[in-house]
């Protein structure tokens, strides 16, 4: 038996386009360290995205890895975002803290990401 990942792909999107909202994906960018000010330039490239957002069960809540108020998203598989990228949904900004795309056969289906304030 053999399962057709990009149909797998297509039925998760059908599936966050119905249940979940709209949102933003910022991709940051940093550029070179410039010694003279200290710091690297950055640049921000937003896409437009789906997203369904929970919120972790209290069970899951360490305090270190997970800590309150700490999400759970999942965005479809047009995007790879990465830590550091921000997730702009329902009027606030979240930082992305992990992501992990999930790729069975290497063939990514789906994003799961942690996000912050």
């Amino acid at each position: 038996m053999s399962f057709d990942y990009a149909e797998i792909a297509a039925t998760a999107a059908e599936i966050l386009k119905e249940f979940g909202s709209t949102a933003q994906l910022k991709v940051v960018t940093t550029g070179a360290y410039n010694p003279a000010t200290g710091s690297a330039s950055t640049s921000t490239a937003a896409t437009d995205v789906t997203a369904c957002v929970f919120d972790y069960a209290s069970h899951m809540i360490d305090g270190t890895r997970i800590v309150t108020g700490d999400k759970q998203a999942y965005l479809t598989a047009a995007v790879a975002p990465k830590p550091g990228d921000v997730l702009a949904w329902q009027g606030m900004d979240y930082r992305v803290v992990t992501s992990k795309p999930l790729a069975p056969a290497g063939v990514l289906v789906l994003n799961e990401l942690q996000i912050r304030k």
